[in-house]
């Protein structure tokens, strides 16, 4: 899955670049003339070689997802309260330019139910089905980089119903969000 391309000009400490994909090998004449230099690469033909073409060929990068659980923190009547997830989801691995499928949701909140994973904890990034086959997503392009999907929860909805014990009621039940303030009438 390597992709090689020729370059017909004079490259001597380049900084040509390939997004996503990194140098594994700069040739001239089947000679190797590559050399890493901390991440990035040179390269280094010999003063008879300058004018030649140059054969590149790049190497896709692999990279990780990671998934968090997301605790959830809400402010009820003046105070924080977090509803912390239990459970795990094992990170997974892909290469650049291939098909990638999300992790499938290992954790559980009390109160919550899963919606999606978002690139963004407040879940205003881009959204991905649980388990979803998203393509080519190329969501990192940094070699061995990596990117973390956050779980996106929905509160449960409840029912209270009130007993006026005699007395009136204007409503007589209310219909409730997990983690939400209570309204008496």
């Amino acid at each position: 899955n390597n992709k090689t391309i020729t370059v017909k000009e004079n490259i001597v400490n380049s900084g040509l670049g390939l997004t996503g994909y990194t140098v594994s090998d700069a040739k001239i004449d089947n000679t190797s003339y590559y050399v890493s230099n901390g991440g990035k690469y040179v390269i280094t033909p010999s003063k008879t070689d300058y004018k030649k073409d140059i054969k590149i060929e790049w190497k896709p990068n692999n990279y990780t997802i990671k998934y968090s659980g997301n605790d959830t923190t809400v402010n009820i009547y003046g105070d924080s309260i977090t509803t912390k997830y239990t459970g795990s989801t094992a990170s997974t691995n892909h290469t650049y330019d291939k098909f990638v499928t999300v992790a499938t949701n290992g954790f559980e909140k009390e109160g919550y139910v899963f919606k999606e994973w978002n690139t963004k904890s407040d879940g205003t990034g881009t959204s991905y089905g649980n388990g979803a086959d998203i393509g080519i997503a190329n969501l990192v392009t940094t070699p061995n980089g990596s990117i973390t999907l956050y779980a996106i929860w929905e509160a449960k909805s409840y029912y209270i119903y009130f007993d006026s014990n005699g007395g009136s009621l204007v409503k007589d039940y209310d219909e409730l969000e997990f983690d939400k303030t209570l309204n008496c009438y």
